[in-house]
């Protein structure tokens, strides 16, 4: 744990060399539990700095104006005064965030992208700002998404994808545009990345679910986290899938169900070479129709995340998700013949 976070702070201190980074990058990418550890000293520090800030803005108002009525004022406060002050109010923020989160109401999407969301950091090692000169399309691109530029990063990564068609640039592209209000553009480059890579599956599957809610598509989001949760990772995105749909007060099938396609439909309606299909990168697939269980229940279903020849007629695994009005949805899992 020690050496986990003298890691992280020399990557926030920039003191990591090249080999240094190359370990901390490919730790980050290889280890949930140190990504989880990152995420929150990440937190943490922004919620410092920003605090930090409005407490010192606060401060120098007050002092200017007691100036008017004192000869003199002595304005010195601590930089650890201020991060105690700022780790109170964020302990204040997540009892609050907690308290509301377990209440009797479930939250709505809107509310769980107010909860949830947090722009991905940047794990690009040779696309990260700083010393380095800016001056690839693939280095403005990522700078852009560093300092929070989002507009410019989506324009930015828009002609990065025409001749750099990786899962790491379809990612943070993906997550530029949801930040830049472009939705559409956002899903389908989320989807390309679960749909025609092999890499950085759930990080997109997580961001496409908030994309989806914030697009209001409620039940496609849900399907999206519902995978996510089903899944045997220990990553934080699986995590706070299942954190979101006890939120939301949802709950999945004990055991998964089993049963056969009833209707079937795909966007688009060809099919591809995925993981490694070429064709259909940067459009949305998706797979969408009703099940008919094997106890006689019919459910509706939707995949973002597509399942190779599937049809009418195959027989299929899959989950049920449950509501508190009874109000089901179903996600397949996999075809079993």
């Amino acid at each position: 744990m020690d050496q986990n976070f003298h890691l992280i702070e020399k990557y926030f201190q920039g003191k990591l060399d090249k080999d240094e980074l190359q370990f901390f990058n490919e730790k980050l990418q290889q280890d949930p539990s140190f990504e989880q550890e990152f995420r929150d000293m990440k937190l943490i520090r922004d919620a410092v700095k920003e605090t930090s800030r409005i407490r010192a803005l606060d401060i120098l108002q007050n002092a200017e104006a007691n100036l008017t009525n004192q000869e003199t004022t002595k304005i010195n406060v601590s930089m650890k005064r201020l991060v105690s002050i700022a780790a109170s109010l964020l302990i204040v923020a997540t009892v609050s965030y907690f308290a509301f989160s377990g209440g009797t109401g479930a939250l709505t999407g809107e509310e769980i992208v107010a909860n949830y969301y947090e722009p991905y950091i940047n794990l690009n090692s040779t696309e990260r700002s700083g010393d380095i000169e800016i001056v690839t399309l693939s280095a403005r691109a990522y700078n852009a998404y560093d300092i929070k530029d989002y507009s410019t990063s989506a324009n930015l990564f828009e002609n990065l994808l025409a001749s750099e068609k990786s899962a790491m640039n379809y990612l943070y592209s993906g997550i530029a545009n949801f930040e830049a209000g472009n939705l559409d553009v956002a899903k389908n480059n989320l989807n390309t990345v679960m749909n025609s890579f092999t890499e950085l599956r759930e990080q997109a599957q997580w961001y496409l679910a908030l994309t989806l809610f914030k697009d209001g598509a409620e039940e496609e989001a849900i399907g999206n986290l519902a995978l996510l949760s089903a899944s045997k990772s220990n990553s934080s995105f699986a995590k706070d899938a299942k954190s979101v749909l006890i939120d939301m007060e949802l709950t999945l099938s004990d055991s998964g169900g089993t049963g056969e396609i009833e209707t079937y439909e795909q966007i688009p309606d060809t099919e591809t070479d995925s993981p490694n299909g070429t064709e259909e990168i940067g459009l949305r697939k998706s797979q969408f129709g009703t099940v008919l269980s094997d106890d006689g229940f019919l459910f509706k279903y939707f995949n973002d995340f597509a399942i190779d020849g599937l049809n009418v007629g195959d027989r299929v695994e899959f989950i049920v998700i449950k509501t508190k009005s009874k109000k089901t949805l179903a996600v397949i899992m996999a075809k079993t013949d």
